[in-house]
């Protein structure tokens, strides 16, 4: 695990998300590296942090989550149905920020080329939030993951830099002034001077 020598918060955008997950799950031994994850337009799996989803993480309550699973899955790549990804992910950061849009036309084609999978597994988790915050039933996620709806910015998938999604970056940021960033963007790094 690499460390950092200023507190720093990553923004992940679409597909952005997908990469994040997979160097999570394939840390060994992680630890806390980011203050923040913030998944924008995240196109992985919907029931990212659903009980059912994470065995692995801790289980402080006997409520089972609702997470329908399949029993057999074909044509669809092994890590997106690896389990425990929403875990890996909050072992990285202090806490994981979900900022979707019931509206994102881009998160709509994920569910034709993954047909037949599983809802959960169809739907992505920056088009469909609110029912992944259904799932978000265990404690440890529901003190750790954060839900953004930003369906008033109707059809859109680049909301990665609107100025509300830059408000929630600011109103969460500790200390610091670096935003980096997974996908390609590049984000705030300006600091006021006094």
């Amino acid at each position: 695990v690499f460390k950092l020598s200023v507190p720093t918060s990553l923004m992940a955008h679409s597909m952005g998300n997908y990469v994040t997950q997979l160097v999570a799950q394939n840390t060994v031994d992680p630890e806390i590296v980011f203050e923040n994850i913030f998944m924008v337009a995240a196109d992985v799996r919907m029931d990212m942090f659903a009980t059912d989803s994470n065995p692995a993480a801790p289980q402080a309550t006997n409520i089972q989550g609702k997470a329908d699973q399949a029993n057999v899955y074909l044509d669809i790549p092994a890590e997106e149905l690896r389990e425990n990804g929403g875990y890996a992910l909050t072992r990285l950061a202090n806490h994981v920020h979900v900022l979707w849009n019931t509206g994102d036309p881009q998160l709509g084609i994920r569910e034709l080329f993954q047909q037949g999978f599983g809802e959960n597994i169809q739907r992505a988790l920056g088009k469909y939030g609110d029912e992944s915050e259904e799932l978000t039933t265990l404690p440890y996620f529901q003190e750790r993951v954060t839900y953004h709806d930003f369906s008033f910015e109707g059809e859109d998938h680049s909301y990665q830099l609107y100025q509300d999604a830059i408000d929630i970056y600011a109103r969460y940021k500790s200390g610091g002034n670096t935003v980096t960033t997974a996908g390609g963007l590049n984000m705030l790094r300006a600091k006021s001077v006094d």
